[in-house]
């Protein structure tokens, strides 16, 4: 079952314990994705050795169709038993992020209007809007390459902690490091481990055996060997004081307290639309009445205006998500690497299949397709190179086609560009008209994006345009 098709199975349930029931059903039909195992190395200065670590967060659905999910504390655990695996320390996160071959910044999303708390942190349609935001920046810091290995940064991870012997039926959470190293989420038992899971927390599973020299050893044994858990547990007081207990390797829970329903008073969790899109910061007008504008950070400045011969069709290469639009302004508001390096990245318009967002002014240049940067205008599209022709003719891509077939429209009309198709051939001989990511790749050799794909369906798409411009 693919990963979008889940979020639409998981949308209508309750958070807490139908929700978590439903996933861990799912984990055990075979709907978790198997993330490879990474090595990560660890030392205490007299034994070395290594882990192994998934490299991502528990995850539904398809390696190319995936939603990572979060998952309160008893369940978190029941899916490490089910698959024969242990939780992370808060030391072995550390570890992670230190090893992790790709790093991304930690993407906070805040609360919607009106909530003092926001309790559509918890719904579905967050974490899947974050699960969007995550795959735009791993995508960047990967170079669309594909997956690369252990990755890390991009969520606050379920631990195991002795602190849960004295805050019973509290969920443990530690992480989503910075840059720097730093985590923005100290250690916390501040959240009911019995039904608490919002879209920034993250299931990472550990092999259960380790290795020091040349043995494998009990992972479990090693946290709770006081001369040996040095090397996965943070022994201070302010972390666990020391090894960790048959009781904490396992985070086990007390019998859960008496549910109390969230209300705004309690600084708990209150009920919420079920996809509240993700703020968009307006710096500044756009070109067009009644489209949002957030200015992308990387761009060129045309004081005296620009000739505009082309229209520049690109994928963001992230899942088809309501608010996809959005997130790709939010990156192009900040792009950054894996190591917090600066990506020169940002394209005038990002469409999706409800919204439009303009995050270049059209007189200025936006780094999209080197080639065409300088007299195109760039449409990002959400959704994927890799897409088959029947997902370009689903109803999600049919929305999104119209709304950008109707503004690529409009564009034609302002700038006189003829609403015809123009390959590689047709760009080097200085054609005018509408062009994709590859179509410049294969001209000028300053890039290797293969976007939109060859199923894009481009004829179809010409078609809407010519209608369009007949009332634009």
């Amino acid at each position: 079952m693919r990963g979008s098709d889940i979020v639409q199975q998981l949308s209508p349930l309750a958070y807490g314990q139908e929700r978590s029931d439903a996933i861990y059903s799912l984990v055990v039909a075979g709907s978790i994705v198997r993330w490879p195992m990474s090595k990560v190395p660890v030392s205490d200065g007299k034994l070395s050795g290594y882990l192994l670590v998934a490299d991502d967060y528990v995850s539904l659905g398809t390696p190319d169709d995936f939603v990572r999910v979060p998952l309160d504390a008893p369940t978190a655990q029941k899916v490490a038993n089910h698959l024969g695996m242990l939780l992370p320390t808060t030391k072995i996160v550390d570890l992670v992020w230190r090893a992790a071959a790709v790093k991304l910044q930690p993407m906070p999303m805040t609360p919607a209007e009106g909530f003092p708390y926001d309790g559509s942190m918890l719904t579905v349609g967050r974490f899947w809007t974050h699960n969007g935001w995550i795959e735009l920046g791993h995508g960047a810091a990967a170079g669309r390459g594909g997956r690369t290995g252990l990755i890390a940064g991009h969520k606050k991870d379920v631990v195991l902690s002795n602190r849960t012997l004295k805050q019973p039926g509290r969920v443990p959470i530690y992480g989503w490091q910075q840059f720097n190293g730093k985590p923005i989420q100290p250690l916390s038992l501040i959240h009911e481990a019995f039904w608490y899971a919002d879209y920034a927390h993250g299931c990472r599973l550990v092999a259960p055996i380790i290795r020091l020299g040349d043995v494998d050893v009990s992972l479990e044994e090693v946290m709770m060997d006081p001369q040996r858990c040095g090397l996965v547990v943070d022994v201070s007081a302010m972390f666990d004081g020391g090894p960790l207990t048959l009781q904490t390797t396992r985070l086990a829970l007390t019998t859960p307290a008496p549910y109390v329903k969230p209300t705004p008073a309690t600084g708990t969790p209150i009920p919420a639309p079920s996809s509240p899109p993700p703020p968009v910061v307006v710096r500044g007008t756009g070109d067009w009445p009644g489209i949002k504008f957030q200015q992308a950070e990387q761009y060129k400045a045309i004081q005296a205006g620009r000739k505009v011969d082309l229209v520049v069709i690109h994928t963001a290469e992230l899942p088809e998500i309501p608010t996809g639009a959005e997130a790709v302004a939010n990156y192009f508001s900040r792009p950054r690497g894996k190591n917090g390096e600066v990506v020169v990245a940002s394209a005038h318009f990002c469409v999706d299949d409800d919204s439009t967002v303009q995050c270049v002014l059209e007189k200025d240049i936006a780094y999209a397709a080197p080639g065409a940067n300088n007299n195109g205008i760039q449409i990002e599209h959400a959704g994927y190179a890799r897409q088959t022709a029947s997902e370009w003719a689903d109803d999600y891509s049919t929305r999104e086609l119209q709304i950008s077939a109707q503004l690529t429209a409009k564009l034609c009309v302002k700038y006189a560009i003829p609403p015809n198709f123009v390959d590689d051939i047709g760009l080097l001989a200085g054609a005018r008209g509408i062009t994709t990511h590859v179509a410049v790749s294969k001209a000028f050799k300053r890039s290797n994006h293969q976007d939109p794909g060859v199923h894009y369906p481009m004829e179809h798409y010409l078609d809407m345009v010519r209608q369009f411009m007949e009332t634009a």
